[in-house]
C-alpha cells in the first residue's frame, strides 16, 4: 500500500483527531529507531514484505519476524509499520510516584475497518513482567497479558492496543522463519 493510500485509509477511520495524527506520524516518519543500533539484546533484522513491497525492521528473528510473515499472509491486513514513533506515557512506579515512561510500540496494523497497535512478547517474558511489574503488566489468563500504561494511553486516542503472545504462534512458522533468516543473515 502506497503511503498516500495509507493516509487516506487513516482518514476513513472513525477516530479522534489525536489518534489519526499518531497514525499519520507512524506512516510518514518511518521507523522511530533502527533496530541495528546495538542497544538491544535481541537478534535483529529486516523483513522484505512482498505485500508492501517494502522492508520492515524487527527485534526478534523468532517472534516479531514470524508475526510479520503472518501479516503478509493475512488478506485483511492492508499495511503495517514497525518501530513506531516513541510516545511518552504518564505512569507510576511501584511506590506510586509519577513519572514518564518512554515506549516504542512494535507494530501498527492497518486493516480496512480499523487500526491496531501491538506489542509482541513471548509467554515466558509476559509471566516474568507480570510478576516483576504488576502495576504495568497483568495476566488475563495463562496465555493473555495486558500492558496497562500504553493500553490506557492509546485508548485515550481511540486506538486499540494489545499484546501478542508470540508463544502461541504456530511453532513450525517460527522455526521456519528462524531458519530462513539464519540463512539470509549468515
Amino acid at each position: 500500500m502506497e503511503k498516500s493510500s495509507a493516509l487516506e485509509l487513516i482518514e476513513s477511520y472513525d477516530l479522534p483527531d489525536e489518534g489519526k495524527e499518531y497514525l499519520r506520524d507512524c506512516v510518514r516518519s518511518g521507523p522511530s529507531r533502527s533496530v541495528f543500533g546495538g542497544g538491544t539484546r535481541s537478534i535483529v533484522g529486516a523483513h522484505y514484505s512482498p505485500k508492501l513491497q517494502a522492508t520492515r525492521q524487527f527485534e526478534s528473528r523468532g517472534s516479531e519476524a514470524a508475526v510479520l510473515v503472518m501479516l503478509d499472509a493475512d488478506a485483511s491486513v492492508l499495511s503495517y509499520y514497525t518501530q513506531l514513533p516513541q510516545v511518552e506515557i504518564p505512569s507510576v512506579t511501584k511506590a506510586g510516584r509519577p513519572y514518564v515512561q518512554r515506549y516504542t510500540p512494535d507494530v501498527l496494523i492497518l486493516r480496512r475497518d480499523r487500526p491496531e497497535i501491538r506489542e509482541i512478547k513471548p509467554g515466558s517474558e509476559l509471566l516474568k513482567l507480570a510478576k516483576e511489574r504488576p502495576h504495568w503488566w497483568t495476566l488475563v489468563s495463562d496465555t493473555e497479558a495486558r500492558f496497562l500504561p500504553p493500553e490506557r494511553y492509546f485508548s485515550s486516542m481511540g486506538l486499540e492496543f494489545s499484546v501478542i503472545n508470540s508463544s502461541l504462534l504456530p511453532p513450525l512458522l517460527v522455526s521456519n522463519t528462524k531458519l530462513l533468516l539464519r540463512i539470509i543473515y549468515t
